[in-house]
């Protein structure tokens, strides 16, 4: 016989165990849960991709528009005589403004430099850079260009030009200044990407203004006057 002692002593060491079905509902719950973690991850990880990648367009945009407002708003109406004619040191296309302007190594002092920005096309897509080397009188040649990337990448650059270059025409936007007697009153510079978004466009009003007549009358001081043999 068994006593008594020894059946209370195995009941008393019975577990109760989970079952099958209990399993497979903490299983799923679990799931989910491991689900619902990585959404959120991936979330904040997209998050933060697009709060930098908007913080590193933010930086490259201030400074170009840095670079090309100085440069706009230190321009210089300087004129040359090519062929006996007389015209303004100015080019304006689509892909390229070419000025004189004031400016010097560093950003300190003074001195002309003929200046542009011109879209190239590089490796890593369309690239906008910025060349200078120092104006001279007598047209000689630029020993050394100064050359730096202002912006690269995956992105559509235009120039466009607003002002009358003639008397009787009426101001407008144009792709390109066609006049070497006058200057564009504003200069507009706009960014987007390949599928069409668009950057805030960069519009530098020149300080200086002026007609070619302007340049002609050096007593006023308004404006210069710089002979360059061909």
């Amino acid at each position: 016989m068994t006593s008594a002692a020894t059946l209370s002593g195995q009941k008393g060491s019975g577990q109760k165990g989970f079952t099958l079905m209990e399993v497979l509902v903490a299983m799923t719950l679990l799931g989910l849960l491991m689900a619902a973690l990585s959404g959120s991850i991936g979330f904040v990880g997209r998050s933060w991709d697009r709060s930098w990648k908007a913080s590193e367009a933010s930086a490259a945009y201030s400074h170009v528009e840095g670079m090309i407002r100085a440069m706009v708003e230190r321009s210089f109406p300087a004129a040359v005589r090519i062929e006996k004619s007389d015209r303004f040191l100015f080019e304006g296309t689509e892909q390229r403004l070419k000025l004189v302007g004031e400016s010097a190594p560093g950003g300190v002092g003074g001195g002309l430099y003929v200046q542009e920005v011109v879209v190239e096309d590089t490796a890593s897509g369309r690239q906008l850079t910025y060349r200078r080397f120092p104006f001279k009188a007598n047209g000689a040649a630029p020993q050394q260009v100064e050359s730096a990337p202002l912006l690269t990448g995956d992105l559509v650059f235009a120039f466009s030009y607003y002002g009358s270059p003639r008397p009787a025409a009426r101001p407008a936007w144009l792709d390109k200044w066609p006049s070497d007697r006058t200057l564009p009153d504003l200069i507009r510079l706009t960014i987007r990407s390949r599928e069409g978004d668009a950057w805030p466009q960069i519009v530098v009003r020149p300080v200086i203004s002026a007609e070619l007549a302007c340049v002609r009358a050096t007593e006023a001081g308004l404006c210069r006057h710089a002979a360059i043999a061909k």
